[in-house]
């Protein structure tokens, strides 16, 4: 047994793996999510658009959809919507 701590080891070893998971899961989503509101980017969705995208996260328990809301909402509050977060 490694005399590391055991939450540290596992995650400075899956670290990278799981930011390209990540990526990939925010990708899968976000093209959905513009696919559905007919826009070309996230940063382009209305305020009412995220709360509905919310609403959808608040729903799911657990999961990687619950994932992918909550990097997209993340991210559009980080970038800033057109009509929201200015």
């Amino acid at each position: 047994m490694l005399k590391q701590d055991f939450e540290e080891f596992v995650s400075k070893g899956t670290e990278s793996k799981m930011k390209l998971i990540e990526e990939e899961i925010f990708n899968e989503v976000s093209n959905k999510i513009c696919e559905y509101f007919g826009t070309r980017d996230i940063t382009d969705l209305t305020e009412k658009q995220l709360a509905q995208i919310e609403n959808a996260e608040n729903k799911k328990h657990r999961g990687f959809l619950k994932l992918g809301y909550k990097l997209i909402i993340r991210q559009c509050k980080r970038e800033g919507l057109k009509k929201t977060f200015r």
